[in-house]
């Protein structure tokens, strides 16, 4: 501002001056100029003021360096703001170019408070400033925004610049519970890595102990991909412990440890068919037990068979065919690697109606009468009435024995005789003793009776 000031001395006041004292000239003009001086300084001072006050809304600082879990308070300058208005704060964050462009007052790096809560806009006070609460949360580069709503053009800004303080300790948590930290197959849970001192957000690199079976992005995000058969102690599906490891990325000599046990969720073996009756000669597929594992997911889908014949039949490993060849039972387990097992059976039987047959017999019989030869035996053929056995009964032979009470005992025992079996009794008893044979292949459908009355040779 410039202020020109004119000073017009009439010729009276001049001649006056000069008459009555030339040496007082210079008094008069020290105090003349002395009021020009201060008339000049007041106004200007007075005009600067009144300049001031209408230009000025602004923060307290331009910049402030805060440390994550910090607060401070600071003064934002009026001005000429009046009651009617509303000072509007914001917080500018960085966008993807490296500019303050994107608007976001709640943020994860500065909370902003008046008067004990979060907002965004405050009545002007009857004060000429206005004070308000910074709380650095995350480490990072922020400017904060404060306008008057009414007049948008009136503003002012202060860039916070948020330091992580020295790190003093790390911790590694997650969702998953129990002192074990189970994680089964399939599944996933998300690491949290937090610091001392509180608020303090440090950059860290994840990494697993096994990667085969647990996996972690850099997020922290883990997945348990896979799993051993057996723990350590041989437990089938007793699982593994994996070990989560967080590495203070600008510091390596911090880091922690989160141990997971990892292992496959619940596995069983089911069956459609649990039993089966057939009969000899039949053949039965180890398929058609309908064999599955649950669950259909995220476990060993492996399904190994055994197969326990009794020699009842021919198992076929190859081909998964059973050749049922004698009356009993065969015995299917179904088992996996980390499951646990399920057992089948087949019940084998003579075809409805298969009836034992006895002929060719050595002596004369009549009536049931037996005349032995000379040489005082008696022998006769064992048959089936379905001859369609005669190939698959090829290893059964009956032996029989005369003891003291005229009783034959029978046995099966495995030979190597095909087609037909013979029976051959051997006579030492007394004479006109008489005894009942009972033949019986398996149960009582097969079943015959002969009653033999021995006569002495005479």
């Amino acid at each position: 501002m410039f202020i020109y000031v004119k000073l017009v001395f009439t010729n009276d006041l001049k001649n006056d001056i000069i008459l009555k004292n030339r040496n007082m000239k210079g008094m008069y003009m020290k105090k003349i100029y002395l009021f020009i001086v201060t008339f000049i300084l007041t106004f200007c001072l007075v005009g600067c003021a009144k300049d001031l006050s209408t230009e000025v809304f602004r923060f307290e600082v331009r910049e402030l360096e805060m440390n994550v879990g910090t607060s401070k308070n600071i003064w934002v300058i009026l001005g000429q703001t009046s009651k009617k208005h509303h000072i509007v704060f914001d917080v500018l964050l960085k966008d993807e170019a490296g500019n303050y462009t994107d608007s976001k007052f709640d943020n994860d790096y500065l909370t902003v408070k008046g008067t004990s809560t979060t907002v965004n806009e405050f009545d002007t006070l009857d004060s000429s400033d206005l004070r308000i609460n910074l709380t650095a949360k995350q480490a990072g580069t922020v400017k904060l925004y404060a306008y008057v709503k009414e007049e948008p053009n009136i503003n002012d800004y202060i860039l916070l610049t948020i330091l992580n303080d020295e790190v003093k300790s790390m911790t590694l948590s997650s969702t998953l519970t129990g002192e074990n930290h189970l994680l089964e197959v399939g599944k996933s849970t998300q690491m949290t890595c937090t610091f001392l001192p509180n608020g303090i957000n440090g950059e860290v690199i994840y990494s697993t102990s096994n990667p085969d079976y647990l996996t972690i992005s850099e997020t922290g995000l883990v997945k348990a991909i896979a799993a051993p058969y057996t723990d350590a102690n041989g437990k089938k599906n007793g699982g593994a412990t994996v070990n989560v490891i967080a590495t203070l990325k600008d510091d390596p000599s911090f880091s922690c440890i989160y141990p997971i046990t990892v292992k496959y969720p619940a596995t069983s073996v089911k069956a459609t068919v649990s039993v089966m009756n057939r009969n000899i000669g039949e053949v039965v597929n180890v398929s058609e037990f309908g064999f599955y594992v649950m669950p259909r997911a995220n476990t060993v889908q492996d399904i190994r068979l055994s197969v326990t014949t009794n020699n009842n039949g021919i198992y076929n490993e190859e081909t998964g065919d059973i050749l049922l060849t004698k009356a009993g039972t065969i015995s299917i387990l179904g088992s996996n690697p980390v499951g646990s097992d399920v057992s089948v059976k087949i019940n084998i039987d003579y075809k409805e109606g298969t009836s034992i047959v006895i002929s060719n017999t050595s002596a004369t019989v009549e009536n049931n009468e037996v005349t032995l030869s000379d040489s005082n035996e008696f022998s006769f053929d064992v048959s089936l009435s379905e001859r369609e056995y005669d190939e698959i009964l090829t290893k059964e032979n009956f032996n029989c024995s005369l003891t003291n009470s005229s009783s034959f005992q029978f046995t099966i025992e495995d030979t190597a005789t095909k087609g037909v079996f013979k029976i051959k009794i051997k006579y030492d008893g007394d004479a006109n003793s008489s005894t009942t044979i009972n033949l019986s292949l398996a149960k009582s459908k097969l079943k015959t009776s002969l009653v033999l009355n021995i006569n002495k040779r005479a």
